[in-house]
């Protein structure tokens, strides 16, 4: 579990991070194709958010305490798993919309289609282009969006989807500790940058967003 000075650092960290994107959308004309741009991607975040947060309490219902059951460590790795494909991507996401609504663009290269470098738009050109969230999280850091980038801990994500994982007895062991401690710590810390993100974007620059939504 975090401590509550750690809680406090990631969360000035993220709002340092983000005040000077947030305060552009605040400032731009609510006609502007900026704001209107931002608009969108912020409605597709709450939306694919609390999808998430419903979808995820029935495979967790149980399994924040040890069982020493195999089978419930499993469940838990790949309910993490699933928490970083779709809390971490959609979060990824709306902070690149972000950006660009700021006049950041992002590129994206196209396999088949023309022309074969695309700038994102939307949330779905995104996912319709299958970027993967490595290149997003790079992307974000390159811009100063850091501490975010940091907790989206893909590392993990990826040693749960290829199981590079032990069992040992009736502990599943994974990244060198028991699995109860290795993702406590990493999901705890995801849900809460996730609060902290969702947070600023409903009561800094997107409250007349939220009213009309």
């Amino acid at each position: 579990m975090m401590r509550n000075n750690e809680e406090d650092e990631i969360g000035k960290k993220i709002q340092s991070e983000l005040q000077p994107f947030l305060t552009g959308i605040r400032n731009a004309d609510v006609n502007s194709k900026e704001y209107k741009l931002f608009k969108a991607a912020y409605v597709d975040f709450r939306e694919r958010h609390e999808h998430t947060k419903e979808i995820r309490g029935y495979p967790m219902k149980g399994l924040f305490a040890k069982t020493h059951m195999v089978k419930d460590s499993i469940q838990w790795m790949f309910s993490y798993l699933g928490l970083v494909e779709s809390l971490g991507n959609a979060l990824a996401d709306v902070l690149i919309m972000l950006l660009v609504a700021n006049g950041i663009d992002f590129h994206i290269e196209r396999s088949s289609k023309f022309p074969r470098i695309n700038h994102a738009l939307t949330m779905k050109d995104l996912e319709d282009e299958w970027v993967p969230l490595a290149v997003k999280l790079n992307f974000l850091r390159e811009n100063g969006i850091s501490t975010l980038s940091s907790i989206v801990d893909t590392r993990t994500r990826n040693d749960i989807a290829h199981m590079r994982f032990k069992v040992k007895g009736n502990q599943v062991i994974i990244k060198g500790k028991p699995v109860e401690e290795s993702l406590l710590e990493s999901e705890t810390k995801l849900l809460h940058a996730s609060n902290i993100v969702t947070a600023l974007l409903d009561k800094s620059a997107i409250k007349r967003i939220a009213r009309k939504t």
